[in-house]
């Protein structure tokens, strides 16, 4: 073999190959960062093989320097062969750093065989290029080859160490100096490495002492390297350590800590405070001391899950040195040094005055705030205990005749006085009987009783009522009507809250001061009206309302009459009472605000049949819609329709709107505003019934109306009241409105309506309200008719 002469190495390379590490080093950080902000518990492997790709082929393009700062010439026969090993081994070493970097290791084992497995890796990759580029050169020093292992090792444990340490989230603000040092170190560390292997491979002996030189440079580099994480990990450690005391003696919350049986070990100042114990005091107690009876075998129950590895909160009561109980929230977990549980550490937070404030909150809720009385939200955790009991009661509504007058009269600061007075007679009247009183609002209250107490509660009332009451100096006399009903009756608390209301109109129609029970016989008509409104509930969220359409037509003695449109008319047939008429349901609806559900349902109908029309090409003139008040008056109202109408590709100009007087009399300047937007779609207006107010014609002038609407009632006595009909003509045509007459049945009214100026016309004499489906067959396909009319 050759020896090799020491002075032919390169300056530039070998500074070349120290800038190239240091990069490389720096690189490998970046990646392993990366690695480590995933969320999830691994890195995808693809990503984790890209970043070892290119730290490997950064390490190659490191090891070419090596081998050129040598100045000995390349034996290029197996340079493909030497390309691809170490290639592979130098990506072999970045792929088990960056994939050991992705966990938290505990395990010194497992830190350690990664440490040495690099090491391996490291050596294999230099050894076996080195013995391909310079076989003629090769000259083993086994000495020098055992130190040159020793020294790789004790420079890939430090550098693994470092990698996980410096790329730790938790030293993100403190790392940043610390980044580069040892960035710089290990890359120096790493690029000594190569040539310690290279003077024990080859012939260097001539060298001399010189041959040390790089083994003096490795052990050197290496020491900075070992002493970096040492520093680092001490500050991390120092800085952890004060976070901790901070978060133990600055908690606003009292800190225990105690070993794996519950003595207590450190406390902080917080739990002196709470337990009213010193710390001396503390340190002699374990933690299940502050606890009694059964909280005591709670708190026991619950340390021996935390132990056990479950993350749970507990709500007890904490027994201070005084005596005195306070209501806590304790949060813990077990303590775990080197994988070892030594004890618990515990937060314990003082929660009385936060469930005296959610305790004060629920009364609020649940209580009137001038009486002090359950109110109506409490109403229904009185009565589903009762039935929870299974025991029968009663609901005793009243209210104080001439409490009105005693209000307006006296002022509300003296009606109020006087309520307080009425909550605290009724609420003794209700204790000695172990009922509830509440208050229901103004001067309505409610008594929930065993049903046998009800007759005598209603008596005790009026009787204690017909005393004088003295109030701020003025003696008042109120009376007391009283209805009751009870739980035989109905099931249902509303229902059965209805049925007392009603009932107590009849004592106060009666006369007051008297008390009524609830018979059905009284309230045959009510108790239809609430049937069919539950009713209709039901079928409008089923949808089985349908709507019809009557046709208008015009008709004049000079041609044949013509469809002009139709009126859409809502039709319930119920499977069990056959045709219910519109006169029924609907002011029920009206009543019970189902009205606004009603016509929605209506309005949707109408505008996707309109839709079907149009596509079929049958659609003639406008379909009129009946608006209620609550409907019209909605926020919503106006862009619904707009929505409506867009989804459904139907233009404003094929709806009409109709509104009767009593919602122009509601709130003109909003309404005006409504009609408004409404013109501005292409929706036309008319005022149904016009005739039978008070105020149509002051609204005429200044208001959006399109269309006047002879309510049918001048209709049926045009032959006597034509005066009235020519009169109205007139002053639409002054107005430039239209008007139509409704409920034509005649042949002869129709005559005369046309005879005094009214050609647009609907009733049974033009059409029945029918189905869609016949309405369509019937009109539509022959709308404009030349028979039928006699």
């Amino acid at each position: 073999m050759n020896a090799v002469p020491l002075d032919q190495f390169s300056i530039v390379y070998i500074v070349l190959t120290v800038l190239v590490t240091i990069i490389v080093c720096y690189t490998g950080i970046v990646f392993v960062k990366r690695v480590k902000r995933v969320a999830t518990s691994k890195m995808p492997t693809k990503t984790m093989v890209l970043y070892a790709a290119i730290l490997g082929v950064m390490f190659w393009i490191s090891h070419i320097f090596i081998s050129l700062s040598t100045g000995l010439p390349l034996d290029t026969a197996y340079y493909g062969i030497y390309i691809i090993i170490n290639f592979l081994l130098c990506f072999v070493a970045s792929f088990c750093a960056i994939w050991v970097a992705q966990f938290e290791v505990k395990s010194n084992f497992v830190f350690l065989m990664a440490s040495v497995f690099i090491a391996v890796a490291v050596m294999a990759a230099n050894v076996t290029g080195f013995y391909t580029l310079f076989n003629d050169y090769i000259q083993v020093n086994v000495p020098l080859s055992l130190l040159t292992v020793a020294m790789t090792i004790s420079m890939t444990v430090p550098m693994l160490r470092y990698l996980l340490l410096i790329t730790n989230e938790g030293i993100k603000d403190m790392r940043r100096g610390w980044e580069w040092v040892g960035t710089i170190a290990t890359g120096f560390a790493l690029a000594g490495i190569p040539y310690i292997i290279l003077i024990a491979m080859l012939d260097y002996t001539a060298g001399g002492g010189w041959i040390l030189l790089p083994f003096i440079f490795t052990i050197f580099t290496n020491l900075i390297l070992l002493l970096i994480p040492d520093f680092l990990g001490n500050q991390y450690q120092m800085r952890n350590a004060e976070a901790f005391r901070s978060l133990f003696h600055h908690n606003p919350n009292a800190v225990f800590s105690t070993d794996k049986k519950g003595k207590i070990v450190e406390v902080n100042e917080e739990a002196s405070r709470l337990t009213g114990y010193t710390d001396k005091e503390l340190a002699n107690l374990d933690a299940f001391h502050f606890f009694g009876g059964r909280d005591k075998e709670r708190v026991r129950q619950y340390f021996d899950n935390i132990l056990a590895g479950n993350v749970e909160r507990l709500e007890t009561k904490l027994k201070m040195k005084d005596g005195e109980e306070r209501d806590v929230k304790i949060t813990a977990v077990r303590t775990i040094v080197q994988g070892r549980i030594i004890g618990v550490f515990g937060l314990i937070e003082d929660i009385t005055e936060q469930l005296k404030a959610k305790k004060t909150i629920e009364h609020l809720a649940y209580h009137d705030e001038l009486t002090g009385l359950p109110n109506r939200r409490k109403l229904n955790k009185v009565t589903d205990k009762l039935k929870t009991e299974k025991k029968d009661y009663a609901f005793l509504m009243m209210d104080f005749d001439r409490f009105k007058r005693v209000n307006d009269t006296f002022g509300h600061s003296f009606g109020d006085e006087l309520l307080i007075v009425i909550g605290n007679y009724i609420r003794q009247i209700a204790e000695k009987y172990n009922a509830s009183a509440i208050r229901l609002g103004g001067d309505e209250f409610l008594v929930v009783c065993q049903r046998k107490d009800a007759s005598l509660v209603s008596e005790e009332i009026l009787e204690n009522f017909n005393e004088p009451m003295t109030i701020n100096g003025v003696e008042i006399l109120l009376t007391a009507s009283v209805g009751w009903t009870d739980s035989i009756d109905s099931e249902d608390p509303i229902t059965l809250l209805k049925y007392a209301d009603m009932t107590m109109y009849v004592s106060k129609e009666e006369g007051g001061n008297r008390v009524t029970k609830y018979d059905p016989t009284l309230f045959r008509e009510e108790e239809e009206n609430l049937s069919i409104e539950r009713e209709l509930i039901a079928a409008i969220h089923r949808k089985e309302l349908t709507v019809h359409y009557q046709p208008k037509y015009v008709f004049n003695h000079s041609y044949s009459p013509g469809l002009v449109g139709a009126e859409a008319l809502v039709r319930w047939n119920h499977k069990g009472r056959g045709m219910i008429s519109p006169g029924i349901f609907i002011p029920i609806a009206e009543k019970s605000k189902l009205i606004v559900d009603l016509e929605k349902h209506v309005i949707q109908s109408v505008v996707a049949q309109i839709q079907k029309w149009k596509a079929e090409g049958v659609m003639r003139g406008r379909v009129s819609i009946n608006i209620s008040m609550d409907t019209l008056f909605r926020k919503e109202f106006v862009p619904y329709l707009v929505t409506l109408l867009s989804s459904h590709n139907v233009e404003g100009t094929m709806i009409e709107l109709e509104i009767t007087e009593r919602i122009v009399m509601k709130n003109e300047d909003d309404l005006k505003e409504k009609l408004q937007r409404l013109h501005k779609l292409g929706i036309r207006i008319s005022l149904d019934d016009f005739g039978t107010g008070y105020s149509s014609l002051s609204y005429l002038d200044h208001l959006n109306i399109d269309i006047l609407k002879i309510d049918q009632s001048f209709v049926h006595k045009s032959m006597t009241q034509s005066g009235i009909i020519a009169a109205i003509v007139q002053m639409a045509e002054n107005l430039s409105l239209e008007v139509i007459a409704e409920g034509v049945e005649t042949k002869e009214q129709a005559e005369t309506l046309a005879d005094l100026g009214c050609d647009r016309m609907q009733g049974y004499y033009f059409g029945h309200p029918s189905s869609p489906e016949d309405y369509e067959a019937s009109f539509l396909h022959s709308w404009s008719r030349d028979d039928g009319f006699s």
